[in-house]
This record gives structure tokens, sequence and C-alpha cells, in this order.
């Protein structure tokens, strides 16, 4: 499953995965943040990555 076509210098498993999995688990607490009670500063350190989601979003195919 590829949220973005595929280039054909993208071949690599990792240069198509890991990405996808970040900006799903951004997505993920973004949605969420509001359900949780603690946020821990790991946490907190990745909600300035949340800002260009809209703009990864924008260039998506779904």
């Amino acid at each position: 499953l590829h949220l973005f076509p595929l280039k054909d210098y993208e071949f690599s498993i990792t240069s198509t995965v890991e990405p996808q999995f970040m900006t799903f688990a951004l997505i993920f607490i973004a949605i969420h943040i509001d359900k949780i009670h603690t946020i821990t500063n790991e946490t907190a350190l990745l909600l300035p990555l949340l800002a260009p989601i809209d703009k990864f979003l924008n260039r998506t195919v779904l």
C-alpha cells in the first residue's frame, strides 16, 4: 500500500514504508491529542512536525 506514486528511484522499502508510517503516527497523535491527558516531552517534540502534514497530504494520492 503506497499513499504516493513510486518514482523510478524509489525502490527501497525503507524509503516508502517508514515515512508513510511516521505520517500515520503523527496524524494519529493529531487526531487523538485531546484524549491524551499526559503529554510526554517526546510527544511534545513531535508536535512541530505536524505543521507540514497538510502540504504532504495535498500531494498524496488516496
